[in-house]
């Protein structure tokens, strides 16, 4: 719980300090700065990589499945112009693995689920194009710098002097993916913009390296195998309006 609380109230500082800074600076620039919060849902998918891993090392087979996991958190977009804006922000990613392994003629196995966060910083280019009064389509374009914070591991015990274990190894921390998003967005000066879309993302790198182990009477055996993990994903996000203050201005000036 304190992790998930930490995790918590750094993006909730990162989006309040980013709103306040974009609600600023909309009032001096003639690039608009606004603020989104965005929830999305990770689907593993076969068109764009591998969703499921066999490993083995006989009589010790593992299989390693990619499903459904999710995503929140915060983009800041600066506009300049009502084609080309640049978006950047900051995402908590929960990913989820399902294992299977097993001891061939044995009747001997175990199931178990992996679970992987990491954290992003997207930088990507977005164009648009105009559909109606209010309604816009867009294509981004760009990379997630990311930081992966642990190894992740399970341990299963299926009876008797049989054991597994599977662990996930960070070959490194930073990893870079490259991602596409398309969309659509409603726009409304007064009530903000809403945008539902899809994407890919493909890591340049391998997200963490798998190694099982069977463990039997003092014997072992091993099988090992590197997760890349390219997923497409659903986005929702809003976009807060610019709010203007209506009060008393104070203009810059001699005191007199």
């Amino acid at each position: 719980m304190n992790t998930l609380g930490n995790i918590c109230f750094f993006l909730f500082l990162f989006f309040s300090s980013s709103f306040l800074k974009a609600q600023k600076a909309e009032k001096k620039s003639k690039y608009p700065i606004s603020f989104s919060l965005n929830a999305r849902v990770i689907i593993p998918s076969q068109f764009i990589g591998e969703t499921s891993i066999s490993l083995s090392d006989n009589p010790f087979e593992s299989e390693c499945t990619h499903v459904l996991g999710y995503s929140f958190g915060g983009l800041v977009r600066t506009s300049f112009s009502k084609r080309f804006a640049l978006e950047t922000g900051l995402f908590f990613n929960q990913r989820h693995f399902n294992l299977s392994m097993s001891v061939l003629d044995s009747g001997v196995t175990a199931q178990n689920d992996l679970t992987f966060i990491s954290y992003e910083i997207p930088i990507q280019g977005r164009v648009f194009i105009k559909l109606g009064r209010k309604l816009f389509s867009s294509v981004a374009i760009g990379v997630s710098p990311n930081y992966r914070p642990s190894n992740v591991g399970v341990l299963n015990l299926p009876g008797g002097a049989h054991s597994f274990t599977h662990t996930g190894f960070l070959v490194n921390r930073m990893g870079v993916d490259f991602n596409s998003e398309f969309g659509f967005e409603w726009k409304d000066s007064k009530l903000g913009v809403f945008y539902l879309g899809s994407g890919f993302k493909i890591p340049l790198t391998s997200l963490f390296d798998l190694i099982g182990q069977y463990t039997y009477q003092g014997n072992k055996w091993g099988d090992y195998a590197s997760v890349n993990a390219a997923f497409m994903f659903l986005d929702f996000r809003y976009f807060f309006p610019n709010i203007k203050n209506r009060g008393v201005q104070f203009k810059p000036g001699p005191i007199e």
